[in-house]
């Protein structure tokens, strides 16, 4: 009788221990399945190839000369004469790239494109501002008509709009990737379009830098030129 009681007593344990391991276990896989994930389209990236610059002929009048001061941002440029615009859409057209994403090597090396799109725009910005005042200056020296007067005004702001979405863009691209390299690769995985993250926080953080990204993309694909950008 002792011996049968030992054997139920075992037999009870194990039963016991492996109901609980067993939970444990299902417990840890559904926590898996509900990682805080994050899934991307991806879309075809565009090729931009480097391209040797040429300058445009002078403008042959003032009201020329005005509206110029879109050219690359609402009208679309040939290549080969878009100084600025074709190098700052060539330096960010992989910067989201799934190759990039959960390399921290990659990663790196897109932080520094950005880097010389950023340089590549405050030079665009900083030769604007030098045309916008020149205008002014003709502007009153000629005495120019109204017409030209309103539409250097608004080919000014529109710019100056531009910019600031442009700067923003930039900088939501070069941040969400600076906070994966922060987190490191240890901290979420990416695959086949699909962020999973192993904190609530981590991927709370990174999803509003990641709406924050596609806002200013948006933004950018209000210009013409910019509207192939996919990141």
């Amino acid at each position: 009788m002792g011996v049968r009681f030992s054997y139920f007593w075992i037999l009870a344990v194990f039963c016991t221990f492996f109901s609980v391991t067993a939970v444990d276990n299902a417990f840890a896989i559904s926590y898996l399945d509900k990682k805080p994930q994050l899934r991307v389209q991806m879309m075809p990236e565009p090729e931009f190839k480097p391209v040797k610059f040429y300058k445009l002929d002078p403008p042959k009048t003032l009201r020329e000369r005005v509206e110029r001061l879109t050219h690359g941002m609402l009208m679309d440029m040939p290549p080969e004469y878009d100084h600025y615009g074709y190098e700052v859409r060539r330096f960010m057209a992989q910067v989201g790239n799934p190759a990039v994403l959960d390399s921290p090597k990659n990663i790196k090396g897109q932080l520094q494109n950005i880097k010389v799109a950023q340089k590549v725009a405050a030079d665009w910005q900083a030769a604007h501002l030098k045309e916008t005042k020149e205008i002014e200056i003709q502007i009153e020296e000629t005495n120019a008509s109204s017409s030209v007067r309103s539409l250097y005004h608004t080919q000014k702001s529109e710019a100056q709009a531009f910019f600031l979405e442009l700067n923003s863009w930039i900088k939501n691209n070069r941040d969400s990737l600076n906070y994966l390299l922060e987190i490191g690769p240890n901290r979420y995985q990416f695959q086949d379009g699909e962020f999973r993250f192993r904190s609530s926080e981590e991927f709370k953080k990174y999803l509003a830098l990641h709406e924050s990204r596609l806002r200013a993309l948006s933004q950018m694909h209000d210009y013409t030129p910019f509207r192939v950008m996919v990141y």
